[in-house]
């Protein structure tokens, strides 16, 4: 009978194990929850705030991004009115025979 009865309370732990379990994880569970909650509380803490760390990373990119494209612009605008000067100094000696006073011909003029 004795054998019997200690089986008995062996079988009882094995069959109340997930349960026991269960509990155990469940009170681990809400320490866990708690300490983040404590770690991570910011009495502030609204929805404009979350969007503004969510966006955080997109207005990084846009601010590098316009930073690389100031110098860009310039060496673009720089090119542009080279191209147009290179253009005009072109024309004008195909046009005047390498003649010093030609842009003064070929700018147009307003008609009177």
């Amino acid at each position: 009978m004795v054998i019997r009865r200690k089986v008995q309370q062996q079988l009882q732990g094995v069959y109340n194990f997930p349960n026991g379990m269960r509990k155990w994880f469940k009170w681990k569970y809400g320490q866990i929850l708690l300490t983040l909650k404590a770690i991570f509380y910011n009495e502030f803490m609204n929805s404009s705030y979350a969007s503004e760390v969510v966006m955080e990373p997109m207005v990084w990119v846009v601010d590098h991004f316009s930073k690389a494209l100031g110098p860009v612009s310039i060496v673009n605008a720089n090119c542009y009115c080279h191209s147009v000067l290179l253009l005009s100094s072109v024309h004008c000696h195909s046009h005047c025979n390498y003649d010093y006073h030609c842009l003064y011909h070929c700018i147009p003029r307003r008609m009177p």
